[in-house]
């Protein structure tokens, strides 16, 4: 799936979903999708974010090497007023943001389709997720 798709099909995945996007390295812009008509809550925090979730993601990828508990699926953080969920596709961070909702329904259906991206990812050929922000 591109990069665009995933981005798409993040948003349609619940109403509560407010922005979806892809951090690469630093220095490179991330691709970025908003629910229409979202209210901004965070813009001025938004490169801090973007900084915390790809160390967030990369602190866990380097405990899964060191200590066997596999590899990372999914990780999540709920704040009070907003929840984050964040994970790893073909390279980059995935960062999900949702208003409050039943926390078991969103993080269930953010899970699902993880693991529909991994499902797909074993039974595609090599280098299949391997594509450039520009993609």
């Amino acid at each position: 799936m591109k990069l665009e798709e995933l981005l798409d099909a993040l948003l349609a995945l619940d109403p509560h979903v407010r922005k979806v996007g892809v951090v690469g390295e630093f220095g490179v812009a991330p691709l970025m999708k908003s629910r229409p008509g979202l209210v901004e809550v965070l813009l001025d925090e938004e490169d801090k974010l973007k900084i915390i979730f790809s160390i967030v993601v990369n602190s866990f990828r380097q405990f899964e090497g060191e200590s066997g508990v596999g590899l990372l699926n999914l990780a999540a953080v709920y704040y009070q007023d907003l929840y984050f969920f964040l994970f790893p596709y073909g390279g980059y961070v995935i960062g999900v943001s949702c208003d409050p909702a039943p926390v078991e329904e969103i993080t269930r259906k953010i899970a699902d389709f993880v693991e529909g991206l991994r499902e797909e990812a074993s039974t595609s050929p090599p280098g299949r997720l391997a594509q450039t922000l520009e993609a």
